[in-house]
């Protein structure tokens, strides 16, 4: 995946912003190539960051009501919505498989 088209394929980055859509990105490559500041060498999650924690809340669908107009403007909003597109992404294939 490059990071400079920001296509993270499915699912698809919802954002407009340049830095955020970079940021979206960069957290889907993360996941998807098990980087270490997500994953420890275990496979187990990691959680050292903030970009990690934000990512994991996202995952686990908490800080859900916490996002208002200004917050959403947030690098840390990206990492949480990369990580609630890709658990949905991930259950939806589940279902249909």
């Amino acid at each position: 995946m490059t990071l400079d088209k920001f296509d993270t394929g499915t699912p698809r980055n919802p954002f407009r912003d340049h830095t955020m859509r970079q940021q979206y990105a960069a957290a889907v490559f993360m996941y998807r190539t098990r980087h270490y500041n997500l994953f420890w060498p275990t496979g187990g999650r990691k959680s050292g960051s903030s970009m990690a924690n934000f990512f994991w809340h996202g995952w686990d669908n908490l800080m859900v009501h916490q996002w208002d107009t200004k917050s959403k403007q947030m690098l840390g909003y990206a990492y949480w919505r990369a990580g609630r597109d890709l658990q949905a992404d991930s259950t939806r294939h589940l279902v249909t498989a």
